[in-house]
């Protein structure tokens, strides 16, 4: 019984820090029922693309990406949206004028199968005229993901 539990703590746990797959399309962006532009403010990444090499099914390879907030006023990070992506960890505090904040993702390639390139967009809440206003900035990935080595005979 307790290992139950444990299990579906453990899912539970997982499954919060999991991005939704939900990547802004061509249609209308929506945050909170707040429009959301890409780039209204000037949020640099140091790098925006990672390429993560061979990747065997069954590894979680992961990636921290550090950006500086260039704009003029303070940002937080809103939201990750990405698929097959989990951040584990990322700026959870206020990110002023020119200091810098980071995310870190790890690959879930159990749906991928050769070479893959993906988007994360990360959305960044701030206020403008007193009012909360949204704008995201996206990151490129990389890889080739191949089947694992098994011990097991076939």
């Amino acid at each position: 019984m307790n290992n139950k539990i444990l299990v579906v703590m453990t899912v539970s746990l997982l499954l919060v820090f999991q991005t939704g797959c939900g990547v802004f399309g061509n249609g209308a962006k929506q945050v909170n029922g707040k429009d959301v532009k890409k780039g209204a403010l000037d949020i640099v990444f140091v790098k925006d693309n990672y390429d993560f090499g061979v990747v065997e099914q069954g590894n979680y390879p992961g990636y921290e990406f550090i950006f500086v907030n260039k704009s003029e006023v303070p940002v937080q990070v809103q939201e990750f949206r990405g698929c097959n992506l989990t951040v584990p960890a990322y700026s959870k505090e206020t990110i002023n004028p020119q200091d810098s904040g980071f995310f870190k993702l790890i690959l879930n390639p159990r749906d991928i199968s050769g070479k893959f390139q993906k988007k994360m967009q990360l959305v960044f809440k701030y206020e403008k005229k007193g009012e909360d206003q949204y704008t995201y900035e996206e990151v490129y990935l990389t890889g080739k993901v191949i089947r694992g080595y098994s011990s097991k005979r076939e």
